[in-house]
């Protein structure tokens, strides 16, 4: 079966989504560490506060605390969001833009205007289904997006389905 799709910003961003909840429902230690390193942290800000407000001879008041707090988690806010935006591919990259898949019984090839790629189906650790797209994990952090919107073709896109659903082994 052969389909051409193209990706936008907003699938990858879809893909990202079923990335972090992939590994969200693996109850990994890299979980657990990035937890504990959130708790901790947050404790080591605690303290480095407190020790500065007795440092300069101030009392240490909690309202002040808080609203230092709140500060630091909106700067943090306002950071991530911007960074995260310079983070998305290039249109027409290797991400987005159009590409041409076609499925067989060993393996998916993918094909764009810069690369030509053949994944064998052991190397997908997970098939997701949203309202709008078809997403093939590999591994924990990388995988296919293949928008529904360019397979209007209902008996397609359950063709697809079954297919993922067979070779994924942890569909």
């Amino acid at each position: 079966m052969n389909i051409e799709v193209t990706i936008e910003k907003n699938d990858y961003k879809g893909l990202m989504k079923a990335v972090r909840l992939h590994i969200m429902s693996n109850k990994s230690k890299l979980n657990i560490k990035g937890r504990l390193s959130v708790i901790f942290g947050g404790m080591a800000a605690g303290v480095v506060l407190a020790y500065g407000f007795r440092q300069f001879g101030e009392k240490l008041h909690w309202q002040s605390m808080a609203v230092t707090l709140f500060l630091t988690v909106l700067l943090f806010i306002f950071f991530f969001i911007k960074n995260r935006s310079k983070m998305l591919p290039n249109h027409d990259g290797i991400v987005i833009g159009e590409h041409k898949f076609s499925f067989n019984e060993n393996h998916i090839t993918d094909t764009t205007k810069l690369y030509e790629t053949k994944i064998s189906w052991q190397a997908f650790v997970s098939f997701q289904e949203t309202g709008e797209h078809f997403i093939l994990l590999m591994d924990s952090c990388a995988g296919y997006i293949i928008p529904k919107r360019d397979i209007t073709n209902t008996e397609q896109q359950n063709e697809l389905r079954e297919l993922f659903t067979a070779k994924v082994v942890n569909a």
